[in-house]
């Protein structure tokens, strides 16, 4: 039985959204395959905020993150909240968009490479290699980009795998979306509205129930317990050189944390 459709990497460019479903048999003793380009439409709400690696190659991020972290004081929720908002800021008004910054370079790049052509200036020259600085420096940003998002591991950044991070981050997309669910009814449902519905019900069946848990359930079984040793040291100050080396062990692009940060940021 013919299950799968085939698709080349234009194609997934093209409809980063479209998925393929199996339809009942009808008529004929091969189920139908339905390909969709445009997927379902995105789910209303604000999306959740994400620490982008590519900030941190600018040269005022770190003063950016140095300012809001010592702005308030509080604990690590509310510092890490207000490096939040400033980040946001940080990429709108000084970051800016990386692909159109290039379109940008690009167009000043090859305008003086045209006037380079009929005349021989100095200073035509210097802003040339400066702009070729700026523009390498934004290839690598795209490729962070590329390679964060790509949640590819055994690829590394710095060899210009900008196209092969792209490919990933869209296949990534393509497992990890829902297109519709077998409600409770068991009916198979793509409705924005009732999918939210059955996720929140689900959840709220799962962890809202208690149930009454009984302590000597397991009558006079033996319970492991620790030494004196091991209960002083669990109690004892955590260091700093203990925090760093926990960090610093951490794989820097792996899934972030509550607040959006993934260890890249505090290493």
């Amino acid at each position: 039985m013919l299950d799968r459709a085939l698709v080349n990497e234009a194609w997934m460019t093209m409809f980063p959204k479209g998925y393929s479903e199996i339809l009942s048999r009808l008529h004929s003793d091969h189920c139908p395959i339905l390909v969709c380009c445009h997927g379902s439409p995105r789910v209303k709400g604000s999306r959740p905020f994400r620490f982008q690696a590519a900030w941190a190659t600018h040269p005022s991020y770190k003063h950016v993150i140095s300012k809001a972290w010592n702005q308030k004081f509080g604990g690590v929720t509310e510092r890490l909240k207000m490096v939040q908002q400033a980040s946001l800021d940080f990429n709108s008004k000084i970051f800016e968009n990386i692909f159109v910054q290039k379109s940008k370079l690009e167009y000043q790049i090859d305008e003086i490479q045209r006037r380079l052509k009929a005349i021989d200036v100095l200073s035509l020259i210097i802003k040339e290699v400066e702009l070729m600085k700026d523009y390498n420096r934004l290839l690598f940003q795209e490729e962070l980009f590329g390679y964060q998002k790509s949640r590819e591991q055994w690829v590394k950044y710095w060899d210009r795998n900008t196209k092969f991070f792209h490919l990933q981050t869209l296949v990534r997309r393509h497992h990890n979306r829902v297109h519709g669910l077998y409600v409770r009814d068991g009916s198979w449902s793509t409705d924005l509205d009732i999918l939210q519905e059955e996720a929140l019900s689900f959840y709220k069946n799962l962890f809202g129930t208690t149930k009454e848990v009984e302590v000597d359930y397991l009558g006079d079984v033996p319970i492991p317990t620790l030494s004196t040793e091991a209960c002083a040291w669990l109690i004892d100050p955590v260091s700093f050189a203990e925090v760093k080396l926990a960090v610093f062990s951490m794989s820097p692009f792996k899934a972030p944390g509550p607040y959006g940060f993934q260890a890249y940021f505090f290493k």
